[in-house]
């Protein structure tokens, strides 16, 4: 009480300098301060909204001129108010809200002390804060909560902070009248150098308290280290990798990783100890080779301070063995289809750990092909793009390509390539067909389509002749691609053109219905689908 009335008193000088000096001022300022009703404390962040009063009406959002909130000493102040009539309203939570109003008048200075009374609490306790202090022994305290209520309550904790430990019991029910204990106990090794805060809400269905929990870290600390899994493992290397999560009190300076065989290494045990330069980020990483093959090595991140070592506060474990080469199956060139002949292509991105022996293509008509397949071999060594010049690939037929390098690790394969050709070789009749008609027009322009396609590189594909038509039509579920349904109308658009004129009427070409096989003449002016065919040597 004492302290607030020095609060007050000093303020009201405040205001009484400011009257002095300010008198010329044409604008005003509002100070004032916030109390508890019942106490007379001071009360922080309370929430401070300033209105626009004229009389005759209430005030509302469109009056709204600004809002604060109180100091630790439960102080506020609003600048720059033009003279008038306003209202000043008040909310916290925990709290009932409250309001005054008041005058301000040109280069004046209006002071406004405000009380605000705390709600009842149904749940409360008997301490508002609990100090664990700087001694490390001091790791338990405790305080009481009481029912003041009228019936029997369900009670909980909620806290969420790393160093409080436990809060014991953490709920219950609390008869009306009663008192229970409740324990706190908080980990010392997760205090933040120096002053720690949190708070401890008792809540139940009608109400919760505040206690706030101080404990102040030791300022000198280690540096704190996390070691995360090693990456790029492989016959004989690894890369480690790890964190300085806290840098210690002083800072260290020196950081890096010890390995070794046996668990936990330490700078005096270990293998080898790797250093990382110190720089601006917590994460770091380092390279180690001439590690032996099949070997499990044990990690820890490390860091020195004038303190000494820190260690993080486990190890982590890799076992070394061969990696595969990485392998890429570039697109293929100067693809022949009737030939059977085109330039693979291939590249090694990396030659894995032992290096390949062996690299080269497989392939196959069935996907996914592998070195048990067809395979080509391609001398070579290291890293880079390479390729072959293939004879004997399937002729017009789909097959699969992809690039392989072996190692002790194993077979690498690259992506598969697809080949698929634009047409269908039928042997027999030593015959090309397109897999894919090329319209449906009149003769001329039929003929035209054919001779003009380009499919697969070639320019000497045409129109079939009759009986060659009769063949696709005996294969056109090998060949794929034919209209041979008649449509839901029933217009037969199934016809194909042939190159072949009806005997003694030029004027007529011979067409066949692949919706059921039969022969017809049509005009030249008729339409009718397009397939085109090459002859094969």
């Amino acid at each position: 009480m004492k302290k607030f009335i020095l609060t007050l008193f000093l303020g009201l000088l405040v205001i009484a300098c400011v009257n002095e000096t300010d008198e010329m001022a044409t604008t005003s300022t509002i100070v004032g301060s916030v109390s508890d009703k019942v106490t007379g404390e001071p009360v922080p962040v309370v929430n401070v909204k300033l209105y626009r009063y004229y009389d005759g009406y209430e005030y509302g959002d469109d009056d709204y001129q600004g809002s604060t909130v109180t100091g630790s000493d439960g102080s506020f102040r609003f600048d720059d108010i033009s003279a008038g009539k306003y209202v000043l309203v008040i909310a916290k939570e925990g709290y009932k809200d409250n309001y005054q109003t008041l005058s301000v008048k040109d280069g004046k200075t209006v002071a406004a002390h405000m009380l605000i009374e705390r709600l009842p609490a149904i749940v409360t306790a008997d301490r508002t804060l609990l100090d664990f202090g700087s001694d490390k022994s001091n790791n338990t305290l405790s305080f009481n909560i009481v029912n003041s209520s009228y019936e029997d309550l369900e009670w909980s904790i909620e806290e969420n902070c790393e160093w409080i430990k436990e809060v014991k019991p953490s709920n219950g029910v609390l008869g009306y009248g009663k008192t229970e204990t409740l324990v706190v106990v908080i980990d010392r090794e997760k205090l933040e150098s120096g002053d720690n805060h949190t708070v401890i809400v008792v809540r139940s269905s009608n109400g919760s308290t505040e206690v706030n929990v101080n404990a102040e870290g030791e300022y000198l600390s280690l540096p704190t280290l996390e070691t995360y899994n090693a990456t790029n493992v492989k016959a004989y290397s690894a890369t480690l990798n790890g964190e300085v999560t806290d840098a210690g009190t002083p800072e260290y300076t020196e950081r890096g990783f010890v390995y070794s065989t046996t668990e936990y290494p330490t700078v005096e045990n270990c293998i080898a100890k790797v250093t990382s330069p110190k720089n601006s980020t917590s994460e770091y990483s380092c390279n180690i080779r001439n590690l032996t093959l099949g070997q499990t090595y044990y990690v820890r991140a490390y860091a020195i301070s004038s303190r000494g070592v820190a260690y993080s506060s486990y190890d982590v474990t890799f076992t070394t063995a061969a990696t595969l080469a990485r392998v890429t199956t570039l697109e293929i060139e100067d693809m022949d289809y009737a030939e059977g002949a085109a330039t693979l292509r291939g590249k090694i991105d990396d030659v894995g750990d032992p290096a390949y022996t062996e690299r080269g293509f497989v392939y196959s008509t069935s996907p996914e092909p592998t070195v048990n397949d067809n395979k080509i071999v391609k001398d070579g060594t290291g890293t880079g793009t390479f390729s072959s010049y293939v004879t004997g690939l399937p002729k017009g037929r789909v097959f699969y390509v992809r690039a392989y390098a072996i190692s002790e690790a194993g077979v690498a394969y690259g992506n598969e390539i697809v080949l698929e050709p634009e047409f269908v070789i039928l042997s027999a009749a030593k015959l090309m067909v397109q897999k894919e008609d090329l319209g449906r027009v009149e003769f001329d322009a039929a003929k035209s389509l054919c001779e003009n396609s380009i499919v697969g590189g070639y320019t000497d594909w045409r129109l079939p002749t009759k009986d060659e038509l009769m063949i696709l039509y005996n294969n056109r579920e090998k060949i794929g691609g034919f209209v041979c349904k008649i449509n839901y109308y029933g217009d037969n658009y199934t016809n194909y053109w042939s190159s072949t004129a009806s005997a003694g009427n030029s004027s007529h070409h011979y067409m066949i219905y692949f919706s059921g096989g039969s022969l017809a003449t049509f005009y030249l002016s008729s339409y009718g689908n397009v397939r085109a065919v090459r002859s094969m040597e």
